[in-house]
């Protein structure tokens, strides 16, 4: 999917989120033209995470480990499990990162001023 559409599906995945619309913004990614990819999933798992919508949040998360997401969605997945204390489901996504070798990388930011 072409980076600026992914980001475009995300965005108004976010804004049904954040309006507490989870049912809309689940509907609106299963309901796509297009197979939904890991940044779109990852944005649904996120909200859900934020807002405390675990059982969707799950549903999600197992659709992204399937789909044999990147190292950073992944690692929002085990965070995810991790914040309902689903310690076990956490770690499976562990393992599953370290033996395919995936790590998050690390972000950073910077501001430029002109002095």
């Amino acid at each position: 999917m072409a980076l600026l559409l992914t980001r475009s599906i995300a965005c108004v995945v976010d804004l049904y989120a954040r309006a507490g619309l989870f049912k809309e913004a689940e509907e609106f990614v299963m309901d796509m033209e297009v197979e939904p990819d890991s940044p779109v999933l990852g944005t649904l798992v996120s909200a859900c995470r934020v807002h405390g919508n675990e059982e969707m949040g799950r549903r999600v998360s197992e659709t992204l480990v399937e789909k044999g997401a990147s190292g950073g969605t992944l690692a929002l997945v085990s965070n995810s499990y991790a914040s309902s204390s689903r310690w076990d489901e956490s770690m499976e996504v562990r393992n599953v990162m370290s033996c395919l070798g995936l790590k998050k990388m690390v972000g950073c930011s910077w501001i430029e001023l002109d002095v």
